[in-house]
């Protein structure tokens, strides 16, 4: 987990923006919920030349203490290297672009400690972010709380990447 995945996806937006001369690879966003909040916090710290905003909902943070990725990487005490590879908490000194973290504080599916812990991460590294908190929001939003998120997403979108 985390080793090919962004490298891939940078690699496929520089090919598709050499076929199309309209892709203006200077204003790239990314966003992503759950594991793939995980992922958009990992493309602004694995790839930084591609990848300059990014919006990260309820994200995977600490790896072995998330239930589900057992599945991929075995025990975390019998495969420690792949479980820090996998970390995005050790790269947070790598963030350059835009970050906005999201998290709802009732959710427990992906506890609000995972985002606490990259706040930590990211603080311990001297680099900014952005926060929004939903109190006693779940992992799934509905009503105002998700309109909220999905206006937060546009406005951070249009503030950091126009023209």
């Amino acid at each position: 987990i985390g080793r090919t995945e962004i490298p891939d996806h940078a690699a496929t937006l520089k090919q598709l923006a050499g076929r199309r001369p309209s892709m203006d690879l200077s204003r790239v966003g990314v966003v992503g919920f759950s594991y793939g909040g995980y992922f958009a916090i990992r493309a602004l710290l694995l790839a930084p030349d591609v990848y300059h905003v990014g919006v990260a909902y309820s994200p995977i943070t600490d790896m072995p203490e998330h239930w589900g990725l057992q599945v991929f990487l075995g025990p975390p005490q019998s495969n420690r290297e792949a479980w820090e590879y996998a970390s995005n908490l050790r790269l947070a000194g790598n963030l350059k672009g835009e970050l906005l973290l999201v998290h709802g504080t009732g959710d427990d599916i992906v506890p609000f400690s995972h985002t606490m812990k990259m706040v930590e991460a990211l603080i311990r590294a001297d680099k900014p972010y952005d926060l929004i908190v939903l109190p006693e929001q779940g992992f799934v939003l509905s009503g105002t709380s998700e309109r909220y998120w999905q206006d937060s997403v546009r406005r951070y979108f249009q503030e950091h990447l126009k023209p």
